[in-house]
């Protein structure tokens, strides 16, 4: 049997020396992984336009996430990273919509926070505001929105949808994705896109 020696300071902080080796490269894990809290699949979306919602604006919508969970009694786990910009002291919001081809609960069910039901805004998720400091219009602020999907009950395709909008009790707000107000797409290189991940969780 071949021995392998080494110094007692051979891996010290993840740090790789001339006489040091790394144990994840040399030795790659090739076992299966199974039972509860394994990764089934991942889905994601990267929005890379610019979409816009004024005060009068309905949902706007932002991106799209289809996937076919492989068991229904496992868990999906629903990342959104939204990247905005808003008038000065602006208002909105996002939510997520569960959309599928068949029964139980088919029909555009909104998931995330059931209390969030201002008048401004109607059935959220998540809200979506700046500072309200100089310069605001000038910023671009980041969102992250995780929910646990533990209830959608089905085998069928599903489309997780990220919406936003902007707060309709003022006429002079609008809700800016992957930008801010007062700079253009073209002002950031790259820019910040938006994401969003759908991830099926074995139960």
């Amino acid at each position: 049997m071949a021995l392998i020696k080494t110094k007692s300071r051979g891996i010290t902080n993840n740090a790789i020396g001339p006489d040091q080796f790394d144990l994840t490269a040399n030795y790659p894990f090739t076992g299966t992984v199974s039972g509860a809290g394994k990764i089934v699949q991942v889905k994601q979306t990267v929005c890379s336009t610019f979409p816009t919602a004024n005060h009068a604006s309905a949902w706007t919508s932002i991106a799209d996430v289809t996937i076919t969970p492989t068991n229904a009694n496992n868990t999906i786990l629903i990342t959104a990273v939204v990247a905005y910009g808003g008038t000065t002291n602006h208002y909105g919001a996002g939510r997520i919509l569960r959309t599928r081809t068949s029964p139980p609960g088919s029909d555009n069910m909104r998931l995330g926070n059931a209390n969030f039901t201002e008048g401004r805004f109607g059935d959220a998720s998540f809200g979506l505001q700046t500072n309200g400091l100089a310069n605001d219009t000038y910023k671009v602020w980041n969102t992250v929105f995780n929910y646990l999907d533990t209830n959608h009950g089905s085998t069928s395709s599903t489309t997780y949808s990220l919406q936003g909008k902007a707060d309709a009790s003022y006429s002079s707000r609008t809700l800016f994705i992957n930008r801010s107000e007062s700079n253009p797409s073209s002002g950031y290189n790259p820019p910040p896109w938006t994401t969003l991940t759908i991830t099926e969780i074995a139960a």
